[in-house]
């Protein structure tokens, strides 16, 4: 059996989904150079996917990766088959050169079985439920338009700290989308510029906004009100880029640093008068583990110091600290933003 049609059958007895998406994401998304896989007497045992995305903190961009479609065969579950996997991923995420790895968990309990690897809860989004007979505040001259990958770059690139999606992610998303039976929907304002999109689709009772960009409320209140003229009865939940109230915040994903190096370098340009001296520990990838001194915007790595310590803290640790309020960056010294995560496959 070919890798490609070992992990569909992984994918198909793991996730419960029908041909349709299997044939989609198999002849569009799936990319073998991105697979890691376990093999158990001659055959395909577990997989999992690592894409590859840029990520914007700020001004810096850097390599990450993404881990989904975490599946084991029934009959080789409980061999620590998966762990073995994660542990490689996080590896080799190292040797690609990735700043960090992401992922999304498929349930509650999963948070707490990435935890073990280093991973912690860095992505959120502030969730807003609108009932059915809301409607939205439309103040201004807008028109919808054709959504336009361009437009949704342009758009992406306004968020201080986000994954960053290519023309093909768009292109996979947008299509992952309408499999759904949801829409990417825009408007451009009265200067005939894209202000504002978004990317749902329906559930049961609700219309599940999974993306919403906008340049101010207005244009959002805007483009909420196209949906609105798609979907009239149904109750509107949208995931919104999380504010400063942490009781509005909804756990989205998770993030765990496969190169302390390469993310304290975006960290450092993002405050060229920071001043730290940092130990990281990390018990997985043994590169990681050292003294990092930021100065001057940048980041300079060694074995030890006798310099003071500012901060002395493992991966886990520091990705809280940096992936988090600029309040709390503050009180350590270090430039902090919280990051998105969205139409990402699952």
């Amino acid at each position: 059996m070919d890798i490609k049609t070992g992990i569909r059958q992984l994918f198909k007895d793991n996730f419960g989904v029908g041909r349709e998406w299997l044939d989609f994401y198999f002849s569009s998304g799936f990319d073998e150079r991105s697979a890691l896989t376990v093999e158990q007497d001659g055959a395909i045992a577990g997989s999992l996917m690592l894409d590859s995305y840029g990520m914007k903190f700020g001004d810096a961009v850097f390599d990450s990766g993404y881990i989904f479609g975490a599946s084991t065969a029934r009959p080789h579950r409980g061999k620590g088959l998966m762990s073995g996997l994660v542990k490689e991923a996080l590896t080799e995420a190292h040797s690609r050169g990735y700043a960090l790895v992401s992922l999304i968990p498929a349930s509650e309990r999963l948070f707490y079985y990435y935890e073990r690897f280093g991973f912690t809860t860095v992505f959120y989004s502030e969730r807003r439920r609108y009932i059915s007979a809301h409607r939205f505040n439309i103040a201004g001259d807008y028109r919808r338009v054709e959504p336009d990958y361009d437009d949704f770059s342009r758009l992406e690139q306004l968020r201080e700290a986000t994954v960053i999606h290519s023309r093909a992610d768009y292109d996979y998303a947008l299509s992952d989308t309408r499999l759904d039976g949801g829409m990417a929907v825009a408007v451009a304002g009265d200067d005939g510029v894209t202000c504002a999109m978004a990317f749902a689709a329906p559930g049961n009772d609700s219309l599940h906004v999974r993306l919403l960009m906008a340049v101010d409320d207005s244009a959002a209140e805007a483009v909420l009100g196209e949906l609105k003229k798609e979907y009239p009865d149904l109750m509107f939940v949208v995931d919104a880029i999380p504010g400063s109230n942490p009781a509005a915040l909804c756990p989205g994903g998770m993030a765990r640093i496969t190169d302390v190096s390469l993310l304290l370098g975006a960290v450092a340009a993002n405050d060229a008068k920071a001043e730290q001296v940092i130990r990281v520990h990390d018990s997985l990838i043994p590169q990681n583990n050292g003294v990092y001194i930021i100065s001057g915007g940048t980041v300079t790595y060694a074995d030890s110091t006798i310099r003071r310590l500012t901060l002395d803290v493992d991966v886990t640790t520091l990705a809280k600290i940096i992936f988090n309020s600029p309040r709390v960056g503050a009180v350590f010294g270090l430039s902090s933003l919280r990051p998105t995560l969205q139409l990402m496959p699952e």
